[in-house]
């Protein structure tokens, strides 16, 4: 895909399924334009961190994929994308960044599971 100057470069940090790791990932790179980069998150317990003990607790999930994109942040522009369990948890992420006072992501996409009833 063709790149023109005057578009910024967008993180999309992405969220994995109940048991999925980054390397669920690891081809959506290949297939994005040039100006999208792509940001798997992981979880502890599983793929990178498999050596980290498992969270089990959507919540505590929620506080460590803020912890990675809080301190990943730095003003650049950016979007979210989950999948089944990434989808709540991507929800839950947006929550906490804009409750923190950063800003919203330019779009939260979600797949596989129905919205949330919180």
């Amino acid at each position: 895909m063709m790149k023109t100057s005057n578009n910024p470069k967008i993180t999309l940090y992405c969220l994995p399924f109940a048991g999925g790791h980054s390397l669920s990932y690891r081809d959506f790179q290949a297939n994005v334009d040039e100006n999208i980069l792509i940001k798997p998150l992981e979880l502890p317990g599983r793929g990178k961190r498999i050596r980290e003990p498992l969270l089990t607790n959507l919540e505590a999930m929620a506080d460590d994929v803020f912890q990675q994109v809080i301190s990943d942040l730095n003003g650049q522009l950016y979007a979210i994308y989950g999948h089944s369990m990434g989808a709540i948890l991507g929800y839950l992420l947006t929550k906490r960044l804009v409750n923190a006072g950063k800003p919203a992501p330019l779009h939260l996409f979600v797949s596989g599971r129905k919205t949330p009833a919180f």
